[in-house]
């Protein structure tokens, strides 16, 4: 599915009419990926920077619930769609509880 735009509201107005339209929402579930941070921190090293994930944890023990937006549009959309159910899981625990201190493995 290819989908250009660069207006921001439009596209994801234009993105969800396609994920609905060619049934990529198969099954009345929507999977939500909480994020472990390589967006705010940088450290990730990525082939697609945009697979980098947002946290809503912004300091040890507060939380910004404005961030990860895009997701929580299509989590909304897709609920009002038809989703039965949301699964929440994670790749990574957050970013500063992990031993390399990021949300992937290093290569070392």
């Amino acid at each position: 599915m290819q989908l250009r735009c660069n207006n921001k509201r439009r596209c994801r107005k234009a993105f969800i009419k396609k994920v609905l339209k060619y049934r990529v929402l198969y099954e009345n579930i929507y999977r939500y990926n909480i994020g472990a941070d390589s967006v705010h921190s940088g450290k990730g090293e990525y082939s697609q920077p945009l697979r980098a994930t947002e946290c809503f944890e912004s300091a040890p023990g507060e939380y910004d619930w404005s961030r990860d937006t895009n997701a929580v549009y299509m989590m909304k959309k897709c609920v009002e769609n038809g989703a039965e159910e949301v699964v929440f899981f994670v790749n990574s625990p957050i970013e500063r509880l992990t031993k390399n201190g990021m949300a992937h493995n290093n290569k070392n």
